[in-house]
């Protein structure tokens, strides 16, 4: 496929692999994080190629 963004992520890629799947608001538990975002990559930091 074609890449149609590209951005930061708020987390690593073994981060992702754990937290795929869930729901947002159990990211912080999955993780064992109390602070934690609710997304991989927010808006703010994704440029649309």
């Amino acid at each position: 496929g074609n890449n149609i963004a590209i951005g930061i992520t708020n987390y690593s890629s073994s981060e992702v692999e754990k937290i795929k799947g869930h729901r947002s608001d159990k990211i912080g538990e999955i993780l064992g994080l109390k602070d934690f975002d609710e997304e991989v990559i927010h808006i703010d930091n994704m440029v649309l190629l």
